[in-house]
């Protein structure tokens, strides 16, 4: 059966809430912090390595930011299982 993308509240107890609030401390300066180091990758000469370095960068700052997003999603009614579902 599709989810309808919206969140139930069926007896959740605190635990879950705590985790989703204490994400959403960390998260952000995660993304911070991966975001400046891409800055600085971005800077530098291009060389292979340069690169390899920018899509990683990259890659860790959308994986921080729909996650982010994801435990966000719970405080405004909804479920987000997926990384498209947390970008629309």
């Amino acid at each position: 059966m599709p989810s309808t993308g919206r969140l139930k509240n069926k007896g959740r107890d605190g635990s879950h809430h705590e985790r989703m609030a204490k994400k959403l401390q960390t998260l952000p300066g995660q993304f911070g912090q991966i975001t400046a180091q891409l800055r600085e990758v971005l800077s530098m000469e291009p060389s292979q390595v340069v690169m390899d370095s920018v899509v990683l960068r990259f890659e860790l700052a959308y994986d921080v930011l729909w996650k982010t997003l994801q435990a966000q999603a719970p405080w405004q009614g909804t479920l987000v299982q997926f990384p498209r579902e947390a970008l629309k």
